[in-house]
């Protein structure tokens, strides 16, 4: 297989998985708004600017909380690869 395109498609999935998780329905992401606007036109009522800036807030916070805790535990499980001990669910080889 010609592998001049695969740096190409690489670019490709992870411009596609970006665009899939920023339609996840999270106020913050877009997929949020439309989910708003959905809301909005059904009930043909605005809803609150301070509810909505209120749950983009949280939201907001709980997004960076688990991108960050997800890097550190990304950083933790990279630095202390050759240095854990096994489970008890893992096999031990005796010889």
């Amino acid at each position: 297989m010609n592998c001049s395109l695969c740096p190409l498609s690489s670019l490709v999935l992870k411009f596609l998985n970006l665009a899939i998780l920023n339609l996840l329905p999270i106020p913050v992401l877009d997929g949020g708004h439309i989910v708003i606007s959905f809301i909005e036109g059904i009930t043909r009522r605005k809803i609150p600017v301070k509810l909505i800036s209120f749950l983009t807030n949280i939201f907001a916070i709980l997004l960076i909380s688990a991108m960050i805790w997800l890097s550190i535990r990304d950083v933790k499980r990279v630095t202390n690869n050759g240095n854990q001990k096994p489970n008890k669910t893992q096999s031990i080889d005796a010889e």
